[in-house]
C-alpha cells in the first residue's frame, strides 16, 4: 500500500505542494486547435495533449537523445503533470485532492531519437511526482511511447484519464 500522499502529510493543498516542487498549476491555456483539452465522461475526465509547458509560456523543445538529455526530459514529463492537471482543474474545480479519485491511466509520448530507449524512466518521473501528490490516489496505469516528432517539436506530451468525484464545474 502506498503511503499518504507528500501534500497530505504537510497539510498543504496539491497546488501548493506542486508549486514548491518547481511545477505550479497553470492559469486557463487558450487551445487554437479543434478540440477540447479536457472533457469529462461520467466520473471520468479525459485530458488530451498535455505538453511541457512553463508557468512563463514556454515549453521544451527538442528530440530527446540528440537535442534534449534524460535529466531534461524527466522535467519536460513532470511539466505535462502539472499542465493535466490544469487542465483537470479547469474541468472539476479545487482543491484537486479533493476532487480526483484516481489517476486511472497515463499515456506519455516522448519524441525521441530512433536510438532512444529508455522511455519508462521519462515517464517514470512524471508518473512519480503524481504519486508524490496524490499517494494512492496517484497511481495507475501508464504507457510510454517513443515517436519520431510531437507538434510542434515538444519533448513530451501527455494523455491522462482521471476518476472524479463532485459536480461538473460551470464556469
Amino acid at each position: 500500500m502506498l503511503a499518504k500522499s507528500l501534500a497530505a502529510k504537510r497539510r498543504v493543498s496539491l497546488a501548493v505542494w506542486l508549486d514548491g516542487q518547481g511545477y505550479p498549476l497553470l492559469s486557463r491555456v487558450v487551445i487554437k486547435n479543434a478540440y477540447e483539452p479536457a472533457v469529462r465522461v461520467g466520473d471520468l475526465v479525459f485530458v488530451s495533449s498535455a505538453t511541457p509547458l512553463r508557468s512563463n509560456g514556454t515549453e521544451v523543445f527538442g528530440k530527446v537523445g540528440t537535442d534534449v538529455d534524460m535529466d531534461v526530459a524527466k522535467v519536460a514529463a513532470r511539466l505535462c503533470v502539472a499542465h493535466s492537471l490544469s487542465l483537470l482543474r479547469d474541468v472539476v474545480g479545487e482543491p484537486l485532492e479533493k476532487r480526483i479519485r484516481r489517476a486511472v491511466d497515463l499515456m506519455f509520448l516522448i519524441n525521441a531519437a530512433s536510438s532512444f530507449g529508455d522511455h519508462s524512466e521519462v515517464a517514470d518521473a512524471g508518473s512519480d511526482l503524481l504519486i508524490q501528490g496524490l499517494g494512492p490516489a496517484g497511481a495507475h496505469a501508464r504507457s510510454a511511447i517513443g515517436v519520431g516528432s510531437l507538434v510542434p517539436n515538444v519533448s513530451v506530451v501527455l494523455k491522462a484519464v482521471y476518476r472524479v468525484r463532485g459536480r461538473l464545474r460551470t464556469s
